[in-house]
């Protein structure tokens, strides 16, 4: 079984890296092809899959995104064998899609497509002179893969994909990103019986809302409620502001950034509920190893994992203001006892149960069968 993934991010995320490799325990013969990006240091190839790095894309090209999708597709194509493989995983709809189809229109490979946030958020939004080529790219796609249901949703509201939707809605499957066994093989039970520390993790941008948190927060504590606020995360556009508002109250914590995950998983267990009110999230790895250190979660509704786990983590936000964070705050703090946290089942988000998700997929569609109604069985 020969695969060649296209991952216009290989370089930014680890999801990537960690699927990889979990694919190659399970005898897949891989092949990644990436882009080179001058503000990123080159990648050692000390992995179980060969690397092929694409030439330098000049900054200018990037503007134009048939012209820049073409240098790629030329690139990979004169340097490499692409006969040999056997099917392509492209990562992204439009970045990695458009590639994959220019090799099966060419090469006659299928290939299978993920939708993630920036599709939907920057492609789908900004650029309408690419929604022809997104139809074309979903029609030809063998499957179509989404990390959430939430994505899935966000996808087929899309006004130009409404007369294809049952088309499109067979060959779906909704597969997660995975979480590291580190966080998975180390659960922690010990939960306190009553809520009086909140956690936040996360960049401070517009995006991820801490403002609206701190808010919250403060109002909550003026209504004799005692709650503690610690808030971890990169530094952003609104650092310094969220620094000088944490410190105005004795009830917030300003940690900055914590590289040491043993020292992110004691906050974890230190805490007990987990906040991350943003939008626009592909998916939030943070709030499943939250969840796996006994945390109540709370998240924006229709953003990250809503939807993915069947049992009760946590009240969803309605909004994005700081009331309907503070009445979510309110409802978890007041049902704390509630959530069966530890009763939660994590193990469909180990990669290597992810692993085989996608080498059940792989196998049906070089086999060229229907996608298989257990790979369907959470779309």
């Amino acid at each position: 079984m020969r695969c060649l993934h296209l991952c216009n991010d290989f370089q930014g995320s680890k999801v990537h890296q960690n699927l990889y490799c979990q694919l190659s325990a399970l005898h897949i013969s891989q092949t990644v092809f990436y882009p080179d990006r001058k503000k990123q240091p080159p990648t050692a190839n000390f992995y179980p899959f060969k690397l092929i790095k694409s030439i330098r894309i000049p900054l200018l090209l990037r503007l134009f995104f048939r012209a820049k999708i073409q240098l790629l597709y030329r690139d990979l194509t004169t340097r490499n064998s692409i006969e040999k493989f056997d099917f392509v995983h492209a990562t992204t709809l439009f970045s990695d899609g458009a590639i994959a189809l220019k090799l099966k229109t060419t090469r006659d490979i299928p290939y299978i497509v993920a939708v993630r946030s920036t599709d939907i958020n920057i492609f789908f939004r900004f650029r309408p002179d690419l929604h022809g080529l997104a139809l074309k790219i979903l029609k030809n796609a063998d499957a179509i893969i989404f990390l959430t249901p939430v994505l899935k949703k966000k996808t087929f509201r899309q006004r130009f994909l409404q007369n294809h939707l049952k088309e499109f809605e067979s060959k779906s499957v909704i597969i997660p990103n995975g979480v590291e066994d580190y966080w998975l093989s180390d659960r922690y039970l010990n939960r306190s019986l009553s809520a009086k520390k909140v956690l936040y993790a996360g960049t401070f941008n517009k995006r991820k809302n801490a403002l609206s948190l701190i808010d919250a927060i403060v109002d909550i504590n003026n209504q004799g409620c005692q709650i503690e606020l610690s808030l971890v995360g990169q530094k952003g556009s609104l650092s310094s502001k969220v620094k000088r508002r944490c410190n105005e109250y004795n009830f917030m914590n300003y940690l900055g950034m914590v590289n040491d995950r043993n020292e992110l998983k004691g906050l974890y267990r230190a805490h007990d509920i987990f906040v991350l009110p943003s939008w626009g999230e592909t998916f939030g790895l943070v709030y499943l190893e939250a969840l796996s250190q006994g945390m109540v979660v709370l998240h924006m509704k229709n953003e990250g994992i809503d939807g993915l786990i069947r049992n009760p983590y946590g009240p969803v936000i309605s909004g994005k203001n700081s009331d309907q964070i503070k009445k979510a705050l309110i409802e978890a703090i007041e049902n704390y006892s509630s959530y069966n946290i530890p009763g939660i089942d994590l193990e469909p988000f180990s990669w290597k149960y992810i692993a085989k998700t996608y080498f059940d997929l792989y196998k049906n569609l070089i086999n060229e069968n229907p996608l298989h109604s257990s790979i369907l069985q959470n779309s």
